[in-house]
């Protein structure tokens, strides 16, 4: 999907984008695709272009640049670190050009960080036009993706739908990533969790201590799992299999007490 796709789609979910607001952004996609950003650059130009939105004066922003670490443009090579900081004036460039009031330029800032991240702009509501088949299975045991944000997923038209990146992992050295880790009771704990609805995408990050059980393998369990108190009340709290069957043998001992 395009970011003038998605833009289009999400702008019928809210209210207070007027047409002026919309061609502001339109323009903004446009070149921020011309741009060509890779997924990695791409994030680096929307926080700069949210970042110094508030700047009038290019030759401002271009101090800005050079104290968060880059060269002046006119010394840097044809890099990356080049490219983020012309794309972040050209584009800035554009939005100053329409000359909004001090609200509506608020509202821009805040769509078109939302969208050039292909984020949506009101709350998921899994309704069945949000959602596309993903794969060959015989009817009833798809998978599901949400069209609105391509990281919530469900598997079967009734499946309870999950968000890929509801928590970060952060180890020790400050690396982050998703996937499962274990708890104090050596029960996994995953990235992934279902989603409460309405819903507006949110990721957690937890800290975790990496070990090194063996050469090349290691393990990941949470350091503080008091952190995990916001997730359980964003997100919809799964119990374990193995904390399942705990559960069960307290109740039945309690039974057999009574």
């Amino acid at each position: 999907m395009s970011y003038k796709s998605h833009a289009i789609r999400e702008f019928t979910k809210v209210n207070d984008a007027d047409k002026f607001i919309q061609k502001t952004i339109f323009k903004l996609l446009k070149e921020f695709s011309k741009q060509g950003h890779s997924g990695s650059s791409a994030p680096y130009a929307t926080y700069y272009f949210k970042k110094f939105a508030e700047y009038n004066n290019i030759e401002d922003v271009k101090k800005e640049f050079i104290k968060d670490g880059y060269k002046p443009i006119e010394e840097s090579e044809d890099d990356p670190n080049k490219w983020i900081q012309e794309g972040t004036l050209k584009l800035l460039e554009i939005f100053h050009k329409q000359k909004h009031t001090k609200e509506s330029a608020s509202k821009v800032i805040k769509y078109f960080t939302k969208i050039s991240k292909f984020e949506p702009l009101a709350p998921i509501m899994c309704t069945n036009d949000e959602w596309n088949s993903i794969s060959e299975s015989m009817v009833g045991n798809e998978t599901y993706q949400n069209n609105r944000c391509s990281a919530v997923f469900k598997e079967g038209q009734d499946g309870k739908p999950h968000y890929l990146d509801a928590i970060v992992w952060r180890s020790q050295n400050s690396s982050s990533y998703t996937g499962s880790v274990f708890n104090s009771k050596k029960e996994r704990i995953k990235s992934s969790q279902t989603i409460k609805l309405p819903f507006i995408p949110k990721t957690f990050y937890v800290d975790v201590i990496d070990y090194e059980i063996a050469p090349d393998d290691w393990e990941s369990h949470i350091k503080d799992e008091s952190q995990l108190k916001s997730v359980w009340k964003y997100y919809e709290h799964q119990e374990t299999p193995s904390y399942l069957r705990l559960k069960k043998l307290k109740n039945l001992n309690e039974k057999l007490q009574s």
